[in-house]
């Protein structure tokens, strides 16, 4: 009867220091590897995209500028004979004309081309976001009639409504680059305040700890894309 006891005891022993002494099979917890890390961030960029371009376009405020356009002409005539082309200007022929103008801009920024290159996300809760160039928009482009001037001489050919728009067109796309830098600055960088306000409040408000907003270096205010289709559109000659 002891021996049975003895040897009942012993093998208790043995399975106990079995399961004491012998590693554990699970696999101790790591760390998430770099791709696994990787996949959150992208997720969260996605997020981020999304939150970002429900701001759509933020705008600045409104700039404004005056341009007198001035259309001078002589026509010219000629006439081929056998000894070759001859050309001459004609007498009383000056045409002169004068469009005043005010044009009205807006700087703003285009959400719409966010994307996840431009979007990094920080292990402390942070986020850096590089922004687009502003776009500047012409909101309005009107003429003031009353101050309008159209003379010409007696030999003058009348000058088509499709020769006038088509100058005016050229003349008006080169407003923006006919401003003074520090106004073409002013409202570049008011668009800029207004996109950094509204988009950190909405990034803070999803939980983030820190926003970083950043630009492209080197940017030429004067040499912007200038969307000025609408308000040519709407010109009343």
């Amino acid at each position: 009867m002891k021996n049975r006891i003895a040897a009942v005891v012993i093998i208790v022993v043995g399975v106990l220091l079995y399961f004491l002494l012998a590693p554990s099979s699970s696999a101790p917890k790591t760390a998430p590897s770099n791709e696994a890390a990787a996949e959150d961030r992208m997720m969260a960029k996605g997020e981020i995209v999304n939150l970002v371009r429900q701001q759509s376009r933020l705008y600045s405020a409104e700039q404004t500028a005056h341009k007198k356009i001035v259309l001078s002409t002589t026509e010219k005539d000629s006439i081929t004979t056998l000894m070759g082309t001859l050309k001459w200007t004609r007498p009383w022929s000056k045409s002169h004309i004068e469009i005043p103008l005010t044009v009205t801009f807006k700087a703003y920024l285009d959400m719409e081309k966010i994307g996840d290159d431009d979007i990094t996300v920080g292990l402390d809760s942070s986020v850096t976001i590089v922004l687009p160039d502003p776009v500047i928009e012409m909101t309005s482009c009107e003429i003031d009639h009353s101050s309008e001037v159209y003379d010409s001489q007696i030999f003058a050919s009348a000058k088509s409504q499709e020769f006038i728009n088509r100058h005016v067109t050229v003349a008006v796309g080169n407003v923006w680059g006919e401003i003074g830098h520090i106004s073409r600055d002013k409202i570049v960088a008011n668009a800029r305040d207004n996109a950094n306000k509204t988009i950190a409040a909405a990034l803070l408000g999803a939980g983030f700890k820190k926003v970083n907003l950043r630009y492209r270096s080197g940017m030429d205010a004067g040499r912007l894309t200038v969307d000025a289709d609408k308000a040519l559109g709407d010109i009343k000659y």
